[in-house]
């Protein structure tokens, strides 16, 4: 109790500190969710695994509840779930996906989660450029190195661009895909507003001004990141984030939209589980888990190498998107329709060349979508998962709900949902 306390004055001294500084929570934001620890023990210790020239940092966790559904005929117990790999997006760590989400996942399935070579604390010592492929090449052997059997593949943003290289070189190794936010590249995929360069080059910005607030080697800083991320003309609820708003590049009502709240109170509730004191049930201050603060920023020299990725990913011939045609995995694609980073005709076109894939999208959403609703999100994927069987070559078996679940039945068209009849779609 005592902890908790202190927890709890510890965070209003940092919110009275940020409202003295004009940056501040925006007020559609509940100040009260911050006084709620978040608990990041279901994630366990991290571990690392070394595959090449590459060191991987990882967390493995769940399945968190056992489940009872779906027994075998013969009264044995069903086959498990495959195992799920998320792969992140530019300028990320593993620690950058949102807790609820990641919970969610995990209820009935094994989750990984690890960083991408050369960012967080999976180092390299490999002087080879670093592209989308390699990284892909080396996702893949980090699944041969922890012997995951065919494991289904969540990548976010630059993570969806991995999954869907891995998929197309080597889904025989892989199961289904849920490519979220993602692009096929080329010159050919539709860019944002202003060129891919110069959006890349505003993520890089924002990222930098998370990086910049850590100090002494990667202790807790005295202001929250997020803090430096925060408009002052947004947090009275009077005006309307203007251009100037970092934030609208995730969101399409930037920091003024609730999606961002939910991106402020997993952020700043991890900078105080690494650094903060001990706190029965939540994890923090437990090295184990979370080793230190740089862990969750990236570095300048990351976000240079992945942007040049990324630029070299969308401006040379896309291989991706000559062999999705040729695809055998079960692929859905979920996509902001106003995403101000992917095009939604990005996602419209890959469904295009993709043999009875999915294309989930969400009016409301924009770039930031796992924090739009975590745990709907987490849903709609799991229940995709679950039900998704890889495709064959002749003839195609495609993707059919469980008519029980009162999903509809949905293969290689649009669909387009508001988060509250996503809900509705996949209980």
């Amino acid at each position: 109790m005592k902890s908790y306390l202190l927890f709890v004055t510890f965070i209003a001294a940092c919110l009275a500190r940020a409202k003295a500084q004009d940056s501040f929570l925006p007020a559609q934001c509940d100040v009260t969710a911050l006084l709620e620890p978040k608990n990041v023990l279901f994630m366990g210790n991290a571990s690392s695994i070394q595959v090449g020239t590459i060191n991987f940092s990882y967390h493995e966790f769940g399945p968190l509840f056992a489940s009872t559904e779906n027994p075998a005929d013969d009264g044995e117990v069903a086959e498990e779930p495959a195992p799920l790999l998320l792969i992140h997006g530019f300028g990320s760590t593993q620690y950058d996906w949102p807790l609820e989400f990641l919970e969610s996942l995990a209820e009935t399935r094994k989750v990984f989660i690890f960083d991408n070579p050369r960012i967080g604390l999976s180092n390299d010592t490999s002087d080879t450029p670093l592209t989308i492929n390699y990284m892909a090449n080396a996702t893949l052997g980090l699944i041969e190195a922890l012997q995951l059997s065919r494991p289904d593949i969540l990548g976010y943003s630059m993570g969806g661009d991995v999954a869907l290289s891995l998929a197309t070189q080597h889904g025989d190794q892989v199961g289904a895909i849920i490519a979220m936010a993602a692009s096929f590249g080329g010159p050919d995929a539709p860019q944002p507003e202003g060129g891919l360069e110069a959006v890349l080059q505003g993520l890089e910005t924002v990222f930098l001004s998370k990086y910049a607030t850590v100090t002494n080697n990667g202790a807790v800083p005295s202001t929250s990141p997020m803090s430096a991320l925060i408009p002052a003309s947004t947090t009275d609820g009077t005006e309307e984030a203007g251009d100037e708003d970092p934030n609208k590049l995730f969101f399409p009502q930037g920091t003024l939209d609730l999606a961002f709240c939910n991106l402020f109170n997993d952020y700043f509730s991890l900078t105080y589980a690494v650094g903060f004191t001990p706190l029965d049930g939540t994890g923090y201050a437990v090295p184990s888990i979370i080793p230190s603060y740089a862990a969750i920023i990236p570095s300048p020299t990351a976000l240079t190498q992945q942007k040049r990725a990324l630029l070299e990913y969308h401006t040379s011939v896309s291989e991706v998107e000559a062999l999705l045609p040729t695809i055998s995995n079960q692929i859905m694609f979920i996509s902001g329709v106003q995403d101000n980073i992917i095009p939604i005709m990005t996602q419209i076109k890959a469904v295009e060349l993709s043999p009875g894939a999915w294309l989930m999208q969400i009016p409301d959403g924009g770039h930031g979508l796992p924090f739009l609703e975590p745990a709907t999100v987490a849903a709609t994927s799991v229940s995709f998962l679950d039900q998704a069987q890889a495709l064959g070559p002749v003839p195609k078996s495609y993707y059919t709900p469980n008519p029980s679940s009162g999903a509809v039945a949905f293969s290689g068209k649009v669909m387009v949902v508001t988060m509250a009849a996503m809900v509705l779609l996949f209980l």
